[in-house]
């Protein structure tokens, strides 16, 4: 009766979207230079990093292609030197990260990242990609695929 007091999916979709808007223009005051998007880029680097504490979310700015979907709130940590091509999917928590020699992914296009999985070191995730849950991705992956385990492998080819 009184869970909505408690819980509020609407609620955390609003931080979780307010958190992409923000990030966006965040991105767009630091690719333009000026006078205006100095106070800008303070604005929302300010912005960012309050919602980033509710969410949980350390996605750097200039990382992500357009259509980034975030479904939940959870650990989302993101290298600032990967790169995660357009229509990504995230499901809290993920880790995109980096090896001990500093090599970090690129990630294609249409890729969703599942609950739990890593991506890790210099590789190259094709398009149309499905990480499972609590998989761990160590080498390159081709495109049109679904893969899953420690260490990762390739599922299921998706037509």
């Amino acid at each position: 009766m009184y869970a909505h007091l408690f819980t509020d999916s609407i609620n955390d979709q609003t931080k979780i979207w307010s958190y992409i808007y923000n990030l966006r223009h965040l991105e767009y005051h630091i690719n333009n230079k000026g006078i205006i998007n100095k106070i800008g880029y303070i604005y929302y680097a300010h912005k960012v990093r309050q919602l980033s504490r509710i969410t949980g979310f350390q996605i750097p700015p200039n990382t992500c292609g357009k259509g980034l979907t975030i479904w939940h709130f959870g650990t989302i940590i993101v290298n600032a030197n990967a790169k995660i091509g357009d229509y990504a999917t995230f499901r809290p928590p993920l880790t995109i990260g980096h090896t001990e020699n500093g090599g970090v992914p690129v990630i294609g296009d249409h890729v969703t990242i599942n609950g739990g999985a890593s991506v890790v070191g210099e590789i190259e995730i094709g398009d149309n990609v499905i990480i499972a849950p609590n998989a761990a991705v160590v080498k390159s992956v081709p495109s049109n695929v679904v893969v899953g385990g420690i260490p990762a492998k390739i599922i299921k080819e998706i037509s």
